[in-house]
């Protein structure tokens, strides 16, 4: 049995794909420690890990869904020179073998290169490198969120100066900018497949694709009965930029009177009568059993966050994918351009919904490539292969001979 620290990042689409695989470390005899918010200390104590709160907290601002990623980028270096004294004192005083960080949470890779600990990142999203942004003018406009150099030289300048103080009180340097949002280490887990990664050529043997990493849900059989028989159209915001109203008017107005039941969830924070009358086909809910919902549905109308798409192609689920953050922009470009979803305009009306929908569903091309997608997430290993290179890396010394993705091409 080893010791090991998971640097968490709290937010649920980075916590919950890292769960699974904390539980099968715990099943294999791993004692875990995992840094999160108390918001996640159910989920993660659950898994039979122990949960350790930051301190001091992290800030809800360093969090993935900063409007600029420059913004972000500072945010994460300052938080990672607030938290690092408390966490590297932590780790003098309950040592680990090993520590495990999300691949934005530098305050984790930096802890553990101050104290020479053996590393792996858990990488949520697609995985990131630079040569990924100067190939693509896309993805650099929306990962560095570049307006006018006047706006961002502020940003620029935070930057410079907590690199600076990190290289100058720990010895650490962070490089390029963008490993303080991707924090790559000699075993990085990827919860996506090669197939579906941009790019994929750009990493090397030390980036394990691994598929989706999912836990199992409990079926909701009430839930189900009133769906009805028949595919669906699944319509979800996630489950933070959810509260939609006029967006979910669009939907009633545009999908109202189809033959095809439209499922529709408007998060917790919705007031469903506020929507006004609900057409007779649609089934609006503040929560759906999503796994559930997907494994009937025709269509998903999609902010395009990662783990919402996985789930759907899980389910060979074609998209409609309407992103708002630059995170979803990136998901949303390689979906459309693999062919198994279209992007929607961002203010989108109800006329082009409905021809949208009505495309999607009336072209087989997109079902066919959200299958083939879902043939190489399903044999890429999934949380029981991350587990076991993560095992593997372990009993290596924190050494890696180079990770072996599972074949994934389709016949």
């Amino acid at each position: 049995m080893a010791k090991v620290a998971f640097f968490g990042l709290p937010a649920h689409g980075h916590t919950n794909p890292s769960l699974p695989v904390v539980r099968e470390l715990v099943r294999h005899g791993e004692s875990v420690t995992y840094y999160s918010h108390e918001t996640f200390r159910g989920a993660i104590e659950s898994t039979g890990a122990r949960f350790r709160a930051y301190d001091p907290p992290l800030g809800k601002n360093a969090t993935p869904e900063a409007a600029n990623s420059l913004l972000l980028i500072a945010l994460l270096l300052e938080t990672t020179l607030e938290m690092l004294p408390r966490l590297v004192e932590d780790l003098k005083r309950d040592p680990v073998d090993y520590a495990i960080h999300d691949s934005v949470c530098p305050w984790g890779r930096c802890a553990s290169e101050v104290l020479g600990l053996p590393s792996v990142c858990s990488t949520t999203t697609f995985a990131l490198a630079p040569g990924l942004f100067r190939a693509d003018h896309f993805f650099a406009r929306f990962w560095t969120g570049v307006t006018t150099i006047v706006e961002n030289l502020p940003y620029l300048g935070r930057i410079g100066k907590a690199q600076k103080k990190l290289a100058r009180n720990y010895g650490i340097k962070i490089g390029h900018v963008m490993n303080v949002v991707s924090n790559p280490a000699p075993l990085t887990i990827v919860y996506t497949s090669r197939e579906l990664q941009p790019r994929a050529e750009l990493f090397g043997s030390n980036y394990l694709f691994v598929g989706p990493s999912i836990a199992d849900r409990e079926p909701d059989p009430e839930f189900a009965r009133e769906m009805g028989n028949g595919p669906v159209i699944y319509i979800s915001l996630g489950t933070i930029f959810n509260e939609q109203t006029e967006f979910y008017r669009v939907c009633m107005e545009a999908l109202g009177g189809m033959k095809q039941r439209v499922v529709l969830s408007v998060g917790r924070k919705t007031d469903i009568a506020s929507l006004g009358p609900l057409p007779g086909n649609f089934l609006v809910r503040n929560w759906a059993p999503q796994l559930e919902v997907l494994s009937r549905a025709g269509l998903f109308l999609t902010r395009a966050g990662v783990n919402s798409v996985h789930e759907a192609l899980l389910y060979g689920v074609p998209m409609l994918l309407f992103p708002q953050i630059a995170e979803q922009k990136m998901v949303a470009k390689q979906i459309a351009k693999l062919g198994a979803g279209v992007v929607l305009s961002e203010r989108v009306k109800p006329r082009e919904l409905r021809e949208q929908v009505e495309r999607v569903l009336g072209t087989a091309s997109f079902r066919q490539a959200a299958e083939k997608l879902s043939f190489s997430l399903r044999n890429s290993g999934g949380h029981e292969r991350a587990a076991e290179a993560i095992l593997e890396y372990r009993a290596g010394g924190g050494r890696t001979a180079g990770a072996t993705d599972r074949g994934t091409t389709a016949p």
